[in-house]
């Protein structure tokens, strides 16, 4: 994926909105799309083989066209045994009502080669109740997308284009700032 170099504050907000067209964004709207990096040339969501909760196999470049029919999806790369995630997703997981109301559907993909184990136990330990349980035990999504590390979130358009990429843990608990 090509990243816009030297990106302002100012070319970032336009960039968005030339990308989602018609979507106008209020202040806090405006402050939570700052948090993603533009990606120059969106790719579309790969085609990569994920689990569900209950074992089945689903294309996640199909759940996301599910998921994002009436909105952006946000696309959270994570791993259980990933110290900035375990924090991460506590407060993905009580940030998901608010973002849900903005048209903005999460969903977490475990990438972790155990994760039909590790992951139910992590939910269970952590209490996250409001995120669905998705795992890629063949960590497919993070070859095709390649991040730099974990976690990592994309912002993906009702398109199926990924239009934004924020590498790192995000603070959650500010969503409305």
């Amino acid at each position: 994926m090509f990243r816009l170099a030297f990106a302002t504050p100012l070319s970032i907000i336009l960039t968005f909105s030339c990308l989602m067209g018609s979507f106008t964004a209020t202040a806090s709207e405006d402050s939570f799309m700052k948090r993603f990096l533009p990606i120059a040339a969106p790719p579309n969501v790969p085609h990569a083989m994920v689990l569900s909760a209950q074992g089945s196999k689903q294309a996640l470049d199909d759940l996301v066209k599910q998921q994002n029919a009436k909105g952006f999806v946000l696309l959270h790369l994570w791993a259980p045994n990933c110290a900035p995630c375990q924090t991460e997703m506590k407060e993905l997981d009580a940030a998901h009502t608010t973002l849900k109301t903005k048209g903005i559907k999460v969903l977490a993909l475990a990438q972790d080669p155990d994760g039909i184990i590790a992951v139910p136990a992590f939910f269970v330990r952590y209490s996250i109740k409001n995120i669905e349980m998705h795992i890629d035990t063949s960590r497919a999504a993070s070859m095709a997308l390649k991040p730099a590390g974990l976690p990592v979130t994309y912002l993906i358009s009702q398109e199926g284009r990924i239009i934004g990429e924020h590498l790192g843990a995000l603070d959650w608990t500010h969503l409305t700032d």
